[in-house]
């Protein structure tokens, strides 16, 4: 049975990153996932727009796929066609380069078609017709907009407790669903930190254990978790990440270890990289995703079990580039 089609206005502030979850996210949910292009992902869904807009951090809103058309003509002939009878209708069009300069004109000849059936209310309407210049033009009836503004609100200076060059809500987030993570999968983060990436987790419905061996970053998790009412659903332990076998297995581990040249427990970077990969692949259940934030690939070490799946840069200032990793163990 076919789904419902609906489509993914994506933010442009990392645009791979942005078109990579929606994809991974569509895939934990067995739908049919397209790119149409820079910014927009259509996506036949046979479990609802709601999970998409729960879930995603970088996708802007959330809409009904109406159509492609070959021209602005075919698609204004076709608008007439919906039902939109009595109802409050506003157009929007969305343009890039030089379709920007006409943006005005557009909206008003499509809004002149709708008006033949509709009333323009461009302040409180009730259905909101959206049409992304481009090759095609594609419309779309916008169905919600993704409540970006909590991840802002979830920031790490908001928190009880917190630490300076913290993951940002919504790469923590999109880091996990590009692992996948989602309802009943158990998540490890072995350098929890702050617990950032925990925090995420539970939001997302996940069982999230999280282990650092600094005792304030322990008992600082606990205040954040406190501090956002999330009292089911996660664990967290001090621990030495060497010794996070006994902690059982895991779905997914997804975390962000230290940067510095040196690390609690007096080891060098190198040193703990190696340790921590080796202890990380071990907790992976067959099939396994790991995502991991590194300064430098070549910190990762004994990765031939585990297939690349995505690898993207984030430059956060001049001494400080992130990179985002994603892997699937194979064994």
């Amino acid at each position: 049975m076919a789904g419902q089609k609906i489509l993914l206005e994506l933010t442009l502030e990392h645009p791979e990153f942005a078109r990579a979850e929606a994809e991974a996210v569509s895939i934990s949910l067995e739908d049919k996932c397209n790119r149409i292009d820079e910014r927009l992902m259509l996506i036949e869904s046979h479990k609802g727009w709601e999970i998409y807009a729960k879930r995603l951090a970088f996708t802007r809103c959330i809409s009904e796929y109406i159509g492609a058309f070959e021209s602005i003509d075919d698609l204004s002939r076709h608008i007439e066609d919906l039902y939109l009878e009595g109802k409050r209708c506003a157009v929007r069009v969305i343009a890039r380069g030089e379709l920007r300069k006409s943006v005005p004109e557009l909206e008003r000849q499509i809004g002149s078609h709708v008006s033949r059936k509709a009333k323009i209310d461009l302040q409180n309407p009730e259905v909101e017709i959206r049409i992304y210049a481009g090759q095609k033009w594609i419309a779309a009836r916008k169905i919600a907009e993704v409540e970006r503004s909590s991840f802002d609100r979830r920031h790490s200076r908001h928190r009880a407790f917190s630490m300076p060059i913290s993951l940002h809500p919504k790469y923590a987030r999109g880091l996990l669903n590009l692992c996948q993570v989602g309802e009943g999968k158990r998540v490890l983060d072995p350098f929890a930190g702050t617990g950032g990436i925990l925090i995420e987790a539970v939001l997302l419905g996940a069982y999230a254990v999280g282990s650092d061996i600094d005792e304030r970053m322990v008992s600082g998790i606990m205040k954040n978790m406190e501090q956002l009412q999330l009292t089911d659903g996660w664990e967290v332990h001090r621990l030495d990440v060497r010794d996070i076998r006994r902690l059982g297995e895991f779905d997914a581990v997804v975390t962000d270890p230290p940067y510095g040249r040196s690390s609690p427990g007096t080891r060098d970077l190198e040193e703990l990289y190696i340790e921590a990969m080796s202890s990380m692949i071990d907790v992976l259940k067959p099939g396994g995703m790991l995502g991991i934030v590194v300064p430098d690939r070549k910190l990762l070490t004994g990765t031939d079990d585990l297939e690349l799946l995505y690898s993207f840069s984030q430059r956060v200032h001049r001494s400080l580039c992130r990179n985002y990793l994603v892997f699937r163990l194979q064994r």
